[in-house]
């Protein structure tokens, strides 16, 4: 396929605009191109690099030159990996050399990259390193318990807090009926931080939780009370009674005889009534209760005359009445429930006044009434002021709030027997709420600092895995290394071929690298010349171009060859050297495939010289004159140069620079 393989279009970069290039004829294998620095050789070689795909990262500060490539045979992509280009960046790829000391460590391909890999994470452990000292430092400041910033510094101030006498951990203690302290955990100091703080004030809290707790000591061991008031059947108001007491009866007309037995009843209530008297005649006591004589049929018929004489009908009917209002305005008695240890004396308290105030003002009105009965046919003009009447109203009021009132208190209790559990819990968290409250400035603290403790420590954990992680990844890249095989053996007897001895350099195994001898001897890698490791590189270049090949094998498949400047910085003996294995690969190259291609470009105008007699050798040294010729880049076009000589060379571009200097770009 490489064959075909003769001519390329370059835009881009350099090659601006476009030029067409013929890289070979049709019968040359080897193909020589002479140029200038700065000619664009090495621009041919990077868009060859990018048209089989093999473009490389560009160094830093090194701006990617993209360019625009096309030749006349189309490079199939299974073909692609048989185009070989050993250039500069070949080698910088390639080959490293350092070390230490008087050691110079050679490594070579993938080693290379390995090498830039293991160093990259050198450089980010470094940086991890760094930072897991500072926040190892913070962390160490966070645990001292004497820093301000620490969050054992709040803690304590916390705990000794809780801890005093009265405070939460005495109440604590007495909620669990222990004999000791509550102790303070760090676990109970973050629930307690994580609260939210109340809204109420500190005496709010701390007397609901006084009550609570009260209560929640009241019914140990309590039961149920029983109790049902009696219902108050007392009038609203004395509005009733007082216009009965103000109604009028008329007197009906007395003899002195009646005048004189009405004044004495009215004055003797005490002792005796007109109830009585009646009840006298109608059952015909044998004797009067007041004197005691007898009685006999004719008495009877006396007193029932007189007295239906000093009582009409009417004075009778407004007695009932009195009587009857009497009877609205009982005593009021009433069992009161008993709560253990005193609890809810004041509500007892305040029904027993009511009461007290109620029977004051019921046996007043009682005794208005009687001082009515007493006068039936008298006057009562104010039975009632208004003080009185307000005052009853009031009582009643006050009687029937404070009843509500005790019952609530009654319920409360009993449900606080009945729910004992959830009284216990609702005084926990009440006693919690008021430590969260006395203590909001140093729980918020305490958060803030916990929070900062938290978050370093992430951040020192996360940091050590990253560094752990980092040296996993360089042990299996130096792994890696180790395992990484090169033909030592074939780079060596390359090496024999440049120096013409198997001392003068050689590489022997390291660990995980190569070590380079030059006479035998270590060398510190800045003895190490610019010529010397391009040899090493160029001889990785063909270790490489037949790795994983048998030996009988290595020059059977068809390659492309592009070859930039591979003598540079040489000696003479070490051109020779150089020359002499490049001819040898030539050899190997063109013998093994007819249709494998060797582009060699170089600045040195010797070297050209040096390359059109290795392809004449090629031929057997019977080629034509035309295999003495080479092609020269001048003004991004390919122009075919002939000639042995390098001092005649030299003179024909003095001579064309005289005649017409201003064609003459370079």
């Amino acid at each position: 396929m490489f064959e075909n393989f003769k001519k390329i279009q370059i835009e881009g970069g350099y090659f601006e605009p476009s030029s067409g290039l013929d890289l070979f004829d049709s019968n040359q294998c080897l193909s020589i191109i002479y140029g200038r620095n700065g000619s664009g050789k090495t621009s041919i070689a990077k868009a060859i690099r990018q048209l089989v795909g093999k473009d490389s990262k560009p160094q830093e500060r090194e701006v990617a030159v993209p360019y625009i490539v096309t030749s006349d045979a189309v490079i199939p992509e299974e073909k692609k990996p048989s185009v070989f280009i050993f250039d500069e960046e070949f080698v910088q790829e390639n080959v490293r050399t350092k070390g230490n000391g008087l050691e110079t460590i050679v490594m070579m391909g993938e080693q290379v990259d390995l090498d830039t890999q293991i160093t990259t994470k050198k450089a980010e452990g470094t940086v991890v390193d760094s930072k897991v000292v500072e926040q190892t430092a913070l962390k160490e400041k966070y645990e001292n318990a004497n820093d301000t910033s620490s969050p054992l510094y709040f803690f304590n101030k916390i705990r000794d807090e809780l801890r005093k006498d009265g405070g939460w951990a005495d109440t604590d203690r007495d909620i669990k009926g222990n004999t000791v302290k509550s102790r303070v955990t760090e676990d109970f100091v973050k629930t307690l931080a994580d609260k939210e703080e109340p809204i109420e004030t500190e005496d709010v809290l701390r007397q609901r939780l006084n009550d609570d707790f009260s209560l929640y000591t009241q019914t140990n061991e309590a039961q149920e009370i029983v109790w049902e008031p009696i219902p108050l059947e007392l009038p609203a108001d004395l509005s009733t009674a007082n216009a009965l007491l103000e109604k009028r009866v008329e007197k009906p007309e007395l003899s002195d005889r009646e005048r004189r037995l009405l004044n004495f009843l009215q004055g003797h209530t005490g002792h005796y009534s007109t109830d009585a008297t009646r009840q006298l005649t109608e059952e015909k006591w044998p004797f009067c209760p007041l004197c005691l004589r007898e009685a006999g049929e004719q008495d009877y018929v006396n007193i029932g005359d007189t007295l239906k004489q000093l009582l009409n009908k009417e004075s009778e009917l407004y007695n009932k009445e009195l009587d009857t209002a009497i009877g609205w305005f009982p005593d009021m008695a009433t069992t009161l429930p008993v709560f253990p240890n005193n609890l809810n004396s004041k509500e007892i308290k305040d029904v027993q006044l009511a009461i007290e105030q109620l029977n004051k003002d019921v046996a007043t009105i009682r005794n208005k009434i009687n001082v009515r009965k007493k006068d039936i046919y008298g006057t009562m003009e104010v039975p009632f002021n208004v003080a009185e009447m307000n005052s009853y109203v009031a009582h009643v009021a006050n009687y029937k709030n404070a009843i509500e009132t005790l019952k609530t208190c009654v319920a409360t209790f009993n449900r606080s027997v009945n729910e004992r559990k959830k009284l216990k819990e609702k005084v926990f968290q009440e006693n919690e709420l008021l430590a969260r409250k006395r203590l909001n400035t140093l729980l918020n603290g305490y958060n803030s600092a916990s929070k900062a403790y938290e978050n370093c420590t992430k951040t020192l954990l996360g940091l050590n895995e990253e560094k752990k992680k980092i040296e996993g990844e360089i042990k299996d890249l130096k792994a890696q290394i180790e395992r990484t095989d090169i033909a030592l053996n074939y780079i060596n007897e390359q090496l024999q071929y440049v120096f013409y001895s198997d001392k003068k350099a050689k590489l022997v195994a390291g660990d995980g690298c190569y070590k380079l001898k030059i006479r035998g001897r270590d060398v510190p890698p800045k003895k190490i010349s610019v010529g010397e490791r391009n040899v090493l590189g160029l001889c990785y270049f063909f270790a490489k171009l037949f790795s994983n090949k048998k030996k009988e094998d290595r020059y059977k498949e068809e390659v492309l060859l592009i070859i930039d400047d591979p003598i540079s910085s040489f000696d003479y003996g070490n051109r020779l050297g150089v020359m002499s294995l490049l001819r040898y690969q030539f050899n190997n190259i063109k013998n093994g495939n007819s249709n494998s291609r060797i582009l060699v470009m170089t600045h040195d105008l010797r070297s050209a010289f040096d390359l059109a007699k290795v392809r004449s050798e090629l031929k057997g040294g019977k080629g034509n004159s035309s295999d003495r010729k080479f092609l020269e880049l001048v003004n991004k076009q390919l122009k075919p140069r002939q000639g042995n000589n390098e001092y005649k060379k030299l003179l024909e571009s003095v001579y064309d620079y005289a005649k017409n200097p201003i064609d003459d770009e370079d």
